[in-house]
């Protein structure tokens, strides 16, 4: 019997992960989508790049994909009810998220990138902006996204090392294509200032504090379910 109370465990985690790594892939894959059709339907230049997207998909959030997989379980795993054999992978609140994350980056990208164009003219320069606030921004929410059932604020954020790892990783890289020269023909980017980072960290702070408020209502109308 213990040894199938540890498969049942084993499978619930995977199970889990593989929820949050959908999560993850589908809001950032809905982001790029949605700044590229918000940005031809608005008449403006192309916000983003094929590279830079292509960049952003397999480089920068390639390895936070990965480190998902190896999240660690949730105290709630083994006392949630069993899922339905015909239950869908994504339950209305993840879906909910995947599509209130998705358009939230988007809102905040795009307007990062015309306030850049619009202040200094210069297309590339907004470009790498909306380039970057989109790799910074997925790097940084994935640890909202890692747990649907607690807040950001409640959980360890340094209990999956491979995660950190990931996102530090990611983080040099997409550095590295903002400054390195062969990089930046690559990508058509251009070095960023301090004060540019600055707006984009504070606008990727701004978005974690929203999704916050967000999962906040479906936590507690989870816990008053649970009471019930």
């Amino acid at each position: 019997f213990s040894t199938i109370v540890s498969a049942v465990r084993q499978g619930r985690v995977i199970f889990d992960n593989i929820r949050k790594v959908i999560l993850y892939l589908l809001a950032n894959s809905f982001t790029e989508m949605a700044v590229i059709i918000v940005g031809l339907l608005l008449g403006w230049p192309l916000p983003l790049l094929a590279t830079q997207i292509l960049w952003s998909n397999l480089v920068t959030d390639g390895l936070p994909d990965l480190a998902l997989t190896q999240e660690p379980e949730e105290p709630e795993i083994m006392t949630e009810k069993p899922q339905k054999r015909n239950a869908p992978i994504l339950d209305f609140e993840r879906k909910f998220l995947i599509l209130f994350i998705s358009t939230v980056t988007t809102v905040f990208t795009l307007g990062l990138f015309y306030l850049i164009w619009k202040t200094t003219g210069d297309i590339h320069k907004a470009r790498t902006v909306a380039f970057t606030a989109v790799g910074v921004e997925s790097l940084l929410y994935v640890f909202s996204v890692r747990s649907v059932r607690h807040s950001i604020f409640e959980t360890n954020i340094f209990r999956n090392k491979w995660l950190i790892a990931a996102v530090v990783g990611g983080f040099i890289i997409q550095v590295l294509g903002v400054y390195l020269p062969f990089l930046q023909k690559v990508l058509h980017t251009v070095p960023l200032s301090f004060t540019e980072w600055l707006l984009i960290l504070l606008v990727c702070f701004w978005i974690i504090g929203i999704i916050e408020l967000v999962k906040h209502f479906f936590i507690a109308q989870r816990r008053v379910l649970d009471k019930a």
